[in-house]
């Protein structure tokens, strides 16, 4: 015998459902709809305009959205409608991808809506040394500026063997990749010297 809390004449949710609530900080004009756009085809291929979502008529903050989920993980923001009105969202980094998954039931906080402004969240993670490169003797290369990155606790450390540097000019990685740190390439969003 199966029970249930469920009330009579309800379905009980897929497992593949998602459930998102959004409030917003402001209320939203009435001509205002809410989507979400992401990564699959069903939130529309980051088009702007996914699905909506739909107003609560009682908490004009309050927008919700349920759908079966056709993939079982997706990436996905919040619009208005369209790249220009994109949410700035509490949770996460601003402006960032969140990522999402099927049978989700979760709570997001919509602060303002507009075009993405970059947000740099970012720390230094070692000494920075700015050097010039050495010249070349035959003239033909010019001399550049190269960013020595060393680990942060290098200046405390006892030198007894090798050390991990990134050598780096133009904020491109000064060695071959193919040849060091097993193929795989580094490199720096940004620096602030």
């Amino acid at each position: 015998m199966l029970s249930s809390c469920q009330p009579a004449g309800e379905s009980s949710p897929s497992t593949s459902e998602v459930r998102l609530t959004v409030f917003t900080r402001d209320t939203l004009a009435s001509a205002d709809t809410l989507f979400i756009t992401g990564s699959t085809a069903q939130l529309g291929g980051w088009n702007g305009r996914g699905l909506a979502f739909k107003r609560d008529l009682e908490n004009p903050l309050r927008w919700t959205l349920q759908f079966v989920a056709e993939d079982s993980a997706f990436a996905y923001k919040l619009t208005l409608g369209d790249w220009s009105q994109e949410a700035k969202l509490e949770e996460g980094i601003a402006f960032r991808d969140l990522g999402g998954w099927e049978s989700m039931d979760t709570t997001l906080h919509a602060l303002s809506f507009g075009l993405a402004e970059r947000v740099n969240d970012g720390q230094v993670s070692g000494f920075l040394t700015v050097v010039d490169a050495p010249v070349d003797p035959a003239g033909i290369i010019p001399s550049r500026k190269m960013w020595v990155w060393m680990p942060y606790d290098l200046k405390h450390t006892e030198l007894t063997g090798p050390v991990d540097v990134l050598l780096m000019s133009g904020g491109q990685n000064c060695i071959d990749p193919a040849q060091s740190t097993f193929g795989v390439d580094w490199a720096v969003d940004e620096a602030i010297l």
